[in-house]
């Protein structure tokens, strides 16, 4: 699609490339951009370009399902960032949504970039997948914003917005709200006709700066074989950069030995894993449930305020609820109370919130210690301990209590749904699911949405939608004893429970062993130290073990 803006003698033209979506730079993309860069090349009456992604979003990056397969006859990334950049006419970059990885890269080849000050995100996530920016994202990155801000985008994958691309000149400018982001772009276009050419390969770097801040930075890395296989390839293609030509042959070097390293194949498996697992479900029928879009007026309900159900309460604040939080013992509640007071004050004192956030969100906090202080909630989460006959009794009661089109939910994280829902009346049933967030439930992503027998469809893609909202991975799992994540972990933390009975080692190089050397977060142990053990011990109670 091309638009032209007339300015004297010089057009402008305007090229909106990719699906419309994420705009993912596979070779059609990547060929579509290259031929019409091509043709207008050869037209004098077009004296420089706009390319902006199709849509709302710039791009997202590399088109990752083309990792490892052969090259084909089509344009590569390298290839077509170098053409750009050496483009006779003035390229601008309009930045709409997220420029990731490969688009980040592709705007970096161009001769300016102007962005959505509230859309535009910007970030090299590479390493996250296991392998380093490789169509000169680690060469052109350090020479823009400086090699201390382009160390951390690149090791860390760091997203930033686009007023802090301003401040740190990542981007020459930002669209002013009265105008469109093409109109912003068409201004520059025309503007750079009358500058030469700005290419950032021809911008020099500080050699010894460059050597002491990497030199600086890898003793903070973990070793190349202990998970840091990709931030050492990155920074030793960063460390290159002084010199651009043998930058990019070190980039490209490192980005193929990362490509088919284990620990870049096993994050991209994870990688499409957590995105395959998500898509489980129907598609969603109602998508302007309140649930979905009126959070500041929704009232959402946790029973128990232990451990669990703190946390849960923290997340729903978090996403803007009104959260009644119910414990029927006082102390109880008043102790997660203070938890979450606690929580807000340090978010404030570390920057996290504005003190204004923290007072918004403790305001929304309704501790209560009567279950019918819960009649006006649209979804009440059950978060007790693991003891079937307190949480049937609990929903006999919600089923009384609550609106007939509520959600009633439980945190179990080993205990049959169907057997929980057996307490509600049969037409309160199908609004019955598992929600089972990992403790703590503040930081942990992994939520499993348990589906019953009798869960209805759409309430499981509405709680799909409301977990991702909620900035947490849904993951739709059956029924069954511990579900999928507590299944896999009983056998995990029984064998290193074993190791100790055995007499093979101790806690601290059971949990050295499997973090360190095994690549796990937290081992075993940690993970309980973390968690709270009670969680375990009451399952095994409850199992008569």
């Amino acid at each position: 699609i091309t638009l032209s803006t007339k300015i004297a003698i010089m057009t402008v033209r305007v090229f909106e490339f990719g699906d419309g979506k994420l705009n993912p730079l596979g070779g059609p993309t990547r060929k579509a951009i290259h031929s019409q860069l091509e043709e207008w090349r050869a037209i004098d009456s077009i004296t420089s370009v706009v390319l902006v992604g199709k849509g709302r979003q710039f791009s997202a990056g590399a088109d990752m399902t083309e990792f490892g397969k052969p090259n084909s006859n089509v344009i590569g990334m390298v290839e077509l960032t170098q053409y750009v950049e050496s483009y006779p006419k003035p390229i601008v970059a309009a930045i709409d949504g997220v420029a990731l990885g490969g688009g980040l890269e592709l705007a970096l080849s161009c001769h300016y970039r102007v962005a959505d000050p509230k859309t535009a995100k910007f970030a090299l996530p590479e390493v996250k997948v296991g392998v380093i920016p490789g169509a000169g994202g680690t060469q052109r990155l350090p020479r823009v914003i400086g090699i201390e801000r382009a160390i951390t985008m690149i090791l860390n994958g760091v997203q930033i917005t686009g007023a802090t691309a301003l401040d740190w000149k990542l981007v020459d400018g930002l669209k002013h709200p009265k105008q469109s982001l093409v109109e912003c772009a068409t201004s520059w276009a025309s503007w750079s006709e009358l500058m030469p050419l700005s290419r950032i390969s021809d911008v020099s770097l500080d050699i010894q700066q460059v050597e002491d801040l990497c030199n600086k930075v890898e003793k903070t890395l973990p070793a190349p074989e202990f998970g840091g296989f990709g931030a050492h390839a990155a920074l030793k293609a960063i460390r290159a950069s002084p010199n651009f030509s043998k930058g990019m042959e070190t980039e490209s070097s490192m980005f193929v030995h990362t490509l088919g390293h284990p620990q870049g194949k096993a994050l991209r498996h994870a990688f499409f894993a957590v995105r395959t697992a998500q898509k489980v479900g129907k598609p969603i029928q109602n998508k302007k449930h309140s649930l979905l879009t009126n959070h500041s007026s929704s009232t959402v309900g946790v029973v128990g305020a232990g451990l669990m159900g703190s946390g849960i309460a923290m997340v729903l604040l978090q996403a803007g609820f009104i959260v009644q939080l119910v414990d029927i013992d006082a102390k109880a509640l008043q102790k997660g109370v203070t938890f979450l007071k606690g929580t807000v004050t340090s978010y404030v004192r570390r920057g996290k919130w504005s003190r204004l956030k923290a007072e918004s969100i403790i305001q929304s906090l309704k501790p209560t210690t009567k279950l019918v202080d819960l009649k006006d909630c649209v979804l009440v989460v059950e978060a007790v301990l693991e003891n079937l006959s307190i949480k049937r009794k609990i929903f006999e009661t919600l089923n009384e209590i609550t609106p007939p089109d509520a959600f009633l939910l439980s945190n179990t994280s080993s205990l049959s749904i169907d057997v929980i829902a057996s307490a509600l009346s049969h037409k309160r049933r199908p609004l019955c699911a598992g929600w089972h967030f990992f403790s703590p439930a503040h930081k942990m992503k992994l939520v499993e949405i348990v589906v019953g027998k009798d869960s209805s469809g759409e309430v499981i893609s509405i709680l799909q939608n409301l977990t991702k909202q909620i900035g947490k991975i849904g993951v739709v799992v059956g029924n069954c004893n511990g579900f999928v994540g507590n299944r896999m972990f009983a056998n995990y933390t029984g064998e290193a429970c074993f190791l100790l009975a055995e007499g093979v080692g101790s806690v601290q190089m059971v949990d050295r062993a499997l973090s360190k050397a095994h690549g796990m977060a937290l081992g075993p142990f940690e993970v309980g130290d973390l968690a709270g053990n009670e969680i375990g011990y009451y399952i095994r109670k409850e199992k008569g073990l």
